[in-house]
């Protein structure tokens, strides 16, 4: 019990901008495409969607970019122990 306090203690930036990233990311995804990324069904009816013109396009990209951007920001987090927002 220990060791994982004192690892929540250690990455304790890392996680909450984890825990902030899912929700914006969950915002823009709602509010803006009616999009619920934490329901399945949602992800079935996206494998098999033919996504067309501008609003698809922006989805997609919004989709395709969200992985490398959170990966490369929590890289920088966990190289300097600061938050980005600071």
């Amino acid at each position: 019990m220990n060791k994982i306090i004192e690892f929540i203690n250690k990455n304790a930036v890392v996680i909450y901008w984890t825990i902030a990233y899912i929700a914006v990311v969950w915002c823009v995804l709602w509010f803006m495409f009616g999009f619920d990324m934490f329901d399945a069904t949602y992800w079935h009816k996206l494998f098999r969607a033919h996504l067309r013109g501008f609003p698809g396009f922006v989805f997609m990209i919004f989709l395709l970019a969200a992985g490398p951007l959170y990966i490369a920001t929590t890289a920088i987090i966990l190289r300097t122990k600061k938050s980005l927002l600071n």
